[in-house]
Order: structure tokens, then C-alpha cells, then sequence
């Protein structure tokens, strides 16, 4: 199993749960629905300042081992651990190319019959 958590892009990345685990939550969303989701379900039972920890994050400070102590700000981000590692087809893949681009091929050789 890979021990490297990757931050998701909170636009982009779509997260599927095996089961539900909020409740009035949908197993599928786009990352920033499921925040907003979160988000609305804090702000029920916490102030509106304390929203911010979804935002520009709240003041803190942090002790890391080795270093004294900070200031600063925290605040929540969706990172995800791969059980495995990506298949080789998939890594190889670059952003001209797509797993769809046979599909949407064919799809046009069709339209052009």
C-alpha cells in the first residue's frame, strides 16, 4: 500500500464512498460539493467564525517535533491515499490524450456514415 497522501483537486476530483457515511450526503460528488456539504452541516451546530477553518483557516499554533512553536493558520483540505499505485496505463497518459479518445472516434465515424 502507498503511504504518500495526494492533495485532491477540489474542483476537478470526483470522490465515490463504498457506503454512506454522512447522512443526506450523496456517495458520489464533485470534491467542492462534498466540502459545501460538510461545510453546511458544521455551520448547523458551530458559529459562522467558526466557517472559517473550510476557508482562510483559523489562528493557531502548531509544535512540530524538533521546532518551536508557530503561528499561524489551519484549515481542513480532502487528501486521499491510494490503496495501490496507479496502473502504467493511466501514469503514462499525458493531457493530449484520453482514455475516451477511441470511443469518441468511433462516435464520429458514425455521425460521418
Amino acid at each position: 500500500m502507498n503511504d504518500k497522501w495526494e492533495t485532491l483537486n477540489i474542483n476537478d476530483d470526483v470522490i465515490h464512498f463504498y457506503q454512506q457515511y454522512i447522512q443526506d450526503v450523496y456517495n458520489t460528488q464533485i470534491a467542492f460539493q462534498l466540502l459545501r456539504a460538510i461545510q453546511k452541516i458544521w455551520s448547523t451546530y458551530r458559529s459562522e467564525s467558526e466557517s472559517q477553518l473550510f476557508d482562510e483557516g483559523l489562528d493557531c499554533y502548531v509544535l512540530a517535533p524538533g521546532k518551536t512553536w508557530r503561528k499561524g493558520k489551519i484549515r481542513l483540505r480532502f487528501e486521499f491515499l491510494p490503496d495501490e499505485s496507479e496502473p502504467k496505463e493511466i501514469q503514462d497518459n499525458n493531457l493530449e490524450t484520453s482514455p475516451l479518445d477511441d470511443l469518441r472516434e468511433k462516435l464520429k465515424n458514425l455521425e460521418e456514415e
